[in-house]
């Protein structure tokens, strides 16, 4: 996904702002989604502010991780488990 996403109802619990509605492709297909900005997303130890996120009409459990969180960190799958850690210039 690009951008963090979360359906409709999620949004509205936490009070979030619909900014403009926009056609987005999904998993299942084609849906209209409203652009928004997330204050900020902490998972585990990492966290990110300002970050763009889509509002999705759809329904689904959860939210989902999107390149605009996931961008800034170095993702690797191993024994079934996906890692996502600082991505730290290869000198340092």
């Amino acid at each position: 996904a690009t951008d963090v996403a979360l359906p409709e109802s999620t949004a509205r619990a936490l009070g979030l702002k619909f900014g403009p509605k926009v056609r987005v492709m999904t998993a299942a297909g084609p849906a209209e989604a409203w652009m928004t900005r997330l204050d900020e997303v902490t998972v585990g130890g990492l966290r990110r502010t300002n970050v763009r996120a889509s509002i999705t009409s759809g329904e689904f459990n959860g939210i989902l991780l999107g390149m605009s969180f996931l961008k800034d960190y170095a993702l690797q799958q191993q024994d079934g488990k996906l890692m996502i850690r600082e991505d730290y210039p290869a000198d340092q």
